[in-house]
């Protein structure tokens, strides 16, 4: 059985501490789960497309042009 793969509603790149995720090559981002509706917080990998619900196990694709947070 595949694994769910729904759009992520409100995806936001947090901007902050840049200089020491970048050495990481790491971004914090802030969504709200597609399927569940679970707002959560998912730290990965800059080229990652997607972040997983810890709620439901939901696979969120992310845009290709993030928006970042002020």
């Amino acid at each position: 059985m595949g694994q769910l793969v729904v759009d992520a509603i409100n995806p936001v790149m947090d901007g902050s501490w840049k200089s020491l995720r970048w050495l990481v090559r790491a971004v914090r981002w802030d969504a709200t789960c597609g399927f569940c509706r679970a707002r959560f917080g998912d730290t990965g990998w800059i080229l990652r497309g997607s972040v997983v619900c810890p709620e439901c196990g939901t696979r969120n694709r992310l845009p290709t042009a993030p928006q970042r947070s002020v």
